[in-house]
């Protein structure tokens, strides 16, 4: 059992690194993008199909909730994506709920990260 486990592990190691080689990744990037499917939107690249969440509580106000709440997705995000993907302005189906329980607001946020498409350059003739 142990022998098929580590045959497994192996296994799924190999995959994610021909994965991970064969998709091209910016320097700032996280390898862990060759693990989601991207598309192009707009002028926007954006992971498919695949959310994060941030969330905050014990704001004294709504305002403050969700802003604390977009940081918390903007840090996770960026953690794990690399900066690029991390900025709430560039994240793709936005949601949020918001609720007030006694004196505090609490928030949820979700999104699809994306980041902005780099223009294609031109050679100077």
């Amino acid at each position: 059992m142990r022998r098929f486990a580590v045959l497994v592990l192996l296994a799924l190691s190999t995959t994610t690194t021909a994965a991970t080689l064969a998709t091209p990744v910016a320097a700032q990037d996280s390898a862990l993008l060759a693990l989601h499917e991207q598309r192009r939107e707009g002028r926007k690249i954006c992971l498919v199909g695949h959310f994060h969440a941030g969330a905050a509580s014990g704001q004294r106000s709504k305002k403050t909730a969700l802003k604390a709440a977009m940081r918390d997705w903007q840090g996770f995000t960026a953690w794990e994506y690399g900066n690029r993907w991390g900025l709430w302005k560039n994240a793709s189906n936005k949601s949020a709920t918001c609720q007030q329980v006694g004196n505090t607001w609490s928030c949820d946020v979700e999104a699809r990260p994306c980041r902005r498409a780099g223009r294609t350059r031109r050679a100077r003739r």
